[in-house]
């Protein structure tokens, strides 16, 4: 780390009262933040590390689901005493074909989306917040070991402090936080507590994931709130006492989208597409995944609802069986000749999606304004029984920006 004066860059931080942190000091040059530098991206930052090195701090960290999301040692002044903090890096590496770094627009909406996350809490789950982030002048970054034409001589790239969840800190937690991908990498986990819980895989699914989630989603609508929840993303927390879910925790505000009205006609459709490819398609796949191959050998007989499933699977459930089956598959154009439907949980979540919207208005809204969508409000009635288009659900949503042009009239 390099204690950076906040003049050397541009500093983001909520509007409420800046609290104190350890990563941010007052000196009688002026405030200053403790720039975190990734192993990784030392090259990256070389005229930082250059001009700074007299303020360097030695750190120990550990990264957690993610590689450039860490939590941090940071020694006191006197190195007496250390504060446990998080924070999000910037990482030249890539992953997903993208360059990992944390360029300026990033760094300003993950404060600005935190602190609306903040001032509109939900129920349904927890963000952690992302109160402060700071991204250093131009000139303390070596544009020439970036080879993404993506990037200018003008790109910045900084680092995003988040709040650290109590549960993390704790000796002894009530609770703990378990990222979705490890539940579905780490199938006794989720059978452990489908036991516990004493329901059908089905009914405990639907009680402490689908429910909450859909409500999320389509309160979402209500409040130009959305969430991008992707398995990494998406933290359940478990109880520790009862060792069942009790909520949901949010991580990275940057994948949080808030716009208003007049910007629903491309927002919604976007949104619409990254629940196809992550809520849908990643966590709710993931879970008829699990099923099919952890839980229904031994749990299936006394789950018709998934046995009604199956039957309606015909020839197409063999490709369920089959584990290293691409889940891009389910909602790309061709799923048609792969999985043939939205798989079993997918569909629950699409009706209670559905019903949601339509007690909300929101559904004789758009076909009021816009009888010519009716095709695509057809196919909810009988979800489980018909063959669902892979891209239905995105385009149902898509279609749904019409209510908000004209919810003012």
């Amino acid at each position: 780390g390099y204690w950076v004066p906040i003049d050397h860059g541009t500093f983001f931080h909520a509007p409420q009262d800046f609290v104190p942190h350890p990563c941010f000091r007052l000196t009688d040059h002026g405030p200053e933040i403790l720039f975190v530098v990734h192993p990784l991206s030392e090259g990256l930052f070389a005229p930082l590390i250059s001009q700074f090195h007299d303020q360097k701090v030695d750190l120990e960290a550990v990264h957690t689901s993610s590689l450039r999301s860490l939590v941090i040692k940071v020694p006191s002044p006197d190195c007496e005493d250390y504060s446990i903090v998080m924070a999000k890096v910037s990482l030249m590496g890539h992953c997903g074909k993208r360059l990992r770094v944390l360029d300026l627009k990033e760094c300003a909406s993950s404060v600005t989306h935190s602190t609306v996350a903040l001032l509109n809490p939900h129920p349904a789950i927890k963000v952690i917040t992302e109160p402060f982030s700071f991204v250093p002048s131009a000139e303390l970054i070596c544009h020439d070991v970036i080879e993404d034409p993506k990037y200018s001589e003008a790109s910045r790239f900084g680092i995003i402090f988040r709040e650290l969840p109590s549960e993390l800190l704790s000796l002894e937690p009530q609770s703990t936080m378990i990222p979705f991908f490890a539940l579905l990498s780490h199938p006794t986990l989720l059978s452990e507590m489908v036991s516990r819980s004493g329901l059908s895989a089905t009914e405990f699914i639907t009680q402490y994931f689908i429910n909450p989630l859909a409500d999320l989603i389509s309160d979402g609508f209500n409040q130009h709130v959305f969430f991008e929840l992707h398995t990494q993303n998406l933290i359940v927390v478990r109880d520790k006492t009862t060792g069942l879910p009790s909520g949901f925790t949010y991580r990275d505000c940057a994948g949080i989208s808030v716009k208003d009205s007049e910007y629903y006609d491309s927002h919604t459709a976007d949104m619409g597409n990254a629940l196809e490819n992550y809520l849908v398609g990643n966590v709710l796949f993931g879970l008829t995944k699990w099923v099919v191959h952890h839980h229904f050998k031994v749990k299936g007989q006394s789950d018709p609802a998934f046995l009604d499933w199956i039957r309606h699977q015909g020839q197409y459930m063999g490709n369920w069986y089959d584990y290293h089956s691409d889940m891009s598959l389910h909602v790309s154009p061709i799923a048609d000749t792969k999985f043939r439907q939205y798989g079993f949980f997918e569909q629950l979540f699409a009706e209670k999606v559905v019903s949601k919207l339509k007690e909300l208005g929101v559904t004789d809204a758009v076909l009021t304004a816009y009888p010519n969508m009716t095709p695509y409000f057809n196919p909810i009635v009988n979800l489980g029984d018909i063959n669902v288009h892979s891209t239905w659900f995105s385009t149902y949503l898509s279609s749904l920006y019409s209510y908000y042009l004209h919810s003012k009239s």
